[in-house]
């Protein structure tokens, strides 16, 4: 019966050892302030952070930064011509060959153009000059002589000049003298013969634009989210002796350490070697890890992670303050040298 009195009674105790020391650290208060800026140079925001903060008539130490983008959506008009080589003079073949809505990007903006049928502009692109002959006849009727002396040698007929070449002679009357008929009057045919040219086109270009809206998102300023903690002397409770007497009369002293386990270590690097100077929690990766709360030290620092912890954080960006210098690391390795 003592014995499970002294097991009830021990175990009471040890909750409400474990219950104390999260009531010390949760009755620290925490201010969050934010900051919006449009200056996109991270590493200006970070040297003028300060470390630490009087508030309340309370000092009030960095904790965390967090930081979130803002963006905007831009737009831009877009014009884009282009020409392409056609067989014919027939819009429908050119969009039967072109695509008639494409995806185009210039200077980050994106996004799909259409073709203006409107703007569609067809010429004539490799031509050649052709020669061909052609006829003409012209008839002439009850003419007096067969004399091509009233015949024109020439003629002008829609821009073509034809030329005779061969004159036709048709008797169309005679007249008996002195019993013989001797023509009186002529029918003739002249023929002509010109030279046509004409261009004889090859191939076409077309001229043509796509027009539309290209689109992009902007970072325009970035929004950081500041945590400070007050700063208060701990209490040390991390030893705490109990007390249990045994039904033999003999007395027990069994002694239970509770810590919080370190998944950092910092060493510091001094006349020419490294020292372990601290042990740290670190909770995430937001946390910015405060190097001047060690007393004499150098700027030099070696920062070793425990396994978990590194699987945890690793490739992501750890925040190191040493005094008012922030110095932003990438984790890539479970130890590693830093100089701020």
């Amino acid at each position: 019966m003592k014995k499970s009195f002294l097991a009830i009674c021990t175990i009471i105790t040890l909750f409400l050892f474990v219950g104390n020391v999260f009531a010390n650290s949760s009755e620290k208060e925490i201010i969050t302030k934010e900051y919006t800026v449009n200056d996109l140079n991270k590493e200006e925001f970070y040297k003028s952070l300060n470390g630490q903060i009087e508030e309340n008539n309370k000092t009030n130490l960095l904790k965390s930064v967090e930081e979130k983008e803002n963006k905007e959506v831009l737009e831009q008009n877009i014009e884009l011509e282009k020409t392409t080589i056609i067989q014919n003079n027939d819009v429908k073949e050119l969009l039967n060959t072109v695509e008639n809505q494409i995806n185009y990007e210039k200077d980050g903006y994106t996004g799909n153009i259409n073709i203006d049928e409107s703007s569609i502009i067809i010429q004539k692109n490799n031509v050649y000059e052709r020669e061909y002959k052609v006829y003409y006849e012209k008839e002439y009727y009850n003419l007096p002589t067969n004399d091509l002396i009233d015949i024109p040698k020439t003629l002008k007929i829609n821009g073509t000049t034809f030329y005779l070449t061969n004159p036709v002679w048709y008797i169309a009357e005679t007249t008996n003298i002195n019993g013989k008929e001797i023509p009186s009057k002529y029918n003739a045919v002249m023929k002509y013969e010109g030279i046509k040219k004409e261009d004889v086109v090859v191939d076409y270009i077309a001229n043509y634009k796509y027009k539309g809206i290209l689109t992009k998102e902007e970072i325009t300023s970035i929004t950081y989210k500041v945590q400070y903690i007050e700063e208060k002397e701990e209490k040390k409770n991390n030893i705490l002796p109990i007390v249990a007497t045994g039904s033999t009369g003999g007395i027990i002293f069994v002694c239970l350490i509770i810590f919080r386990m370190k998944n950092m270590k910092i060493y510091n690097y001094k006349k020419g070697k490294y020292k372990l100077v601290k042990m740290k929690y670190l909770k995430n990766k937001d946390v910015v890890v405060d190097l001047a709360d060690i007393k004499n030290t150098t700027n030099k620092f070696k920062i070793k992670l425990s396994n978990y912890l590194f699987k945890k954080i690793n490739n992501e960006n750890i925040s190191f303050k040493y005094y008012d210098k922030i110095y932003k690391y990438k984790i890539t390795t479970k130890e590693f040298e830093i100089t701020v």
